[in-house]
């Protein structure tokens, strides 16, 4: 709206009486994080960020409170680690959150993470696939893997393997390593898709080289069923391994079910249960139900751990909670027979049910078996 003339001609007269005299300079305030305003803020915390993060936490707060969403996104990362700030998985959240709704796809993603993961916030893979769905339609590669991963596996979406393919092919057209290693398993096997093993081997070949592992799984299950490759275990259990050491979780999950299965032991050697242990414990703590599942029976038994069966109940139930539907077959036992648990024949009968349902065919003859009693 234009200003009345009286507002006009006021300013006018206090602009000339706060000129400095002419040939003298007004000086100017350095901005603090106190005064500093988005993307300025976040200017200024850069060069301290790499060895003074501390000293670049307050100026990144500052920005991500007058509107940069990257200050919220970088001050994310500093709470996710500890870094330059105390630990705090429900902040980084709360920033992650706040950027993501305000456009930065780099922060949805990470928070689909958090929310896939239950760090930092209740598991919610409805939140999840929310938080994923946006990053990918803003060409966030890493989250069009993600959802293709969400609905190979039937976690929080229905197992739909043609969807889940054309999401890894969406990621692997944006350059995404994992994407086109899960595409190209995908073609490999028929899976959702019309087969095509030797453009699936060429990608997954592409994927798993001297400086690249993001395939070296996908071509390890390969090799462990014998699918459009010979059958060899050994150089599955040697590709599992590789993707292993890269902190690839799923991989050693792998790894530690190889261990348990005799794997590439020498005549008469013995599975070494501490270290298929320690890999289902680091699996299962970063978030891998099938880690859990594991990590539960070695609890129960005692096998490379020290017996602990409530842990082990608690570990089965965490595997089940994120869908790992044979972990609720076996919870649903020790309820049914009150082993390490209070004997509860209505939760057995909904968790044999439930593992049921999902194809767990040794859950439908327990519950069979249940009412029958």
């Amino acid at each position: 709206m234009r200003a009345p003339s009286g507002a006009m001609i006021l300013a006018s007269v206090w602009l000339v009486a706060c000129c400095p005299p002419s040939g003298e300079e007004e000086e100017t305030e350095a901005p603090t994080p106190e005064t500093c305003t988005g993307a300025a803020c976040l200017e200024a915390a850069q060069p301290l960020m790499a060895d003074q993060p501390a000293e670049a936490a307050p100026w990144l707060q500052r920005g991500c409170d007058t509107g940069s969403a990257e200050s919220c996104y970088q001050l994310s990362l500093m709470y996710d680690v500890g870094r330059g700030v105390l630990r705090d998985w429900a902040r980084s959240m709360q920033l992650l959150s706040g950027a993501c709704e305000a456009g930065h796809f780099g922060a949805c993603h990470n928070l689909g993470v958090g929310y896939q993961l239950g760090q930092g916030a209740e598991r919610d893979y409805a939140a999840a696939r929310r938080a994923f769905e946006r990053a990918c339609d803003g060409n966030w590669a890493a989250s069009c893997t993600n959802l293709g991963a969400m609905y190979a596996g039937g976690q929080g979406v229905p197992a739909d393997a043609t969807r889940a393919y054309g999401y890894f092919e969406r990621a692997c057209n944006a350059q995404d390593a994992v994407g086109c290693a899960n595409q190209g398993g995908q073609l490999v096997r028929g899976d959702g898709v019309a087969a095509d093993p030797a453009r699936g081997l060429t990608l997954l070949r592409a994927q798993c080289t001297d400086t690249v592992v993001a395939g070296c799984r996908g071509l390890a299950n390969l090799h462990w069923d014998g699918i459009g490759v010979p059958q060899d275990r050994q150089e599955a259990l040697r590709l599992y391994r590789r993707a292993c050491a890269e902190e690839n979780q799923d991989a050693c999950t792998d790894v530690g079910e190889s261990i348990e299965a005799g794997i590439g032991l020498a005549e008469g050697a013995e599975p070494d249960h501490a270290e298929s242990a320690r890999l289902f414990q680091a699996a299962c703590e970063y978030g891998i139900p099938r880690a859990c599942y594991h990590l539960a029976a070695a609890l129960w038994y005692g096998r490379g751990v020290p017996e602990d069966r409530p842990q082990s109940i608690e570990r089965y139930q965490s595997a089940c909670d994120a869908g790992y539907l044979a972990a609720c077959n076996d919870l649903g036992t020790c309820y049914a027979s009150g082993d390490g648990v209070d004997a509860d024949p209505a939760r057995a009968r909904t968790l044999f049910q439930r593992a049921c349902e999902g194809g767990i065919a040794p859950a439908c003859a327990n519950l069979q078996r249940l009412v029958g009693e």
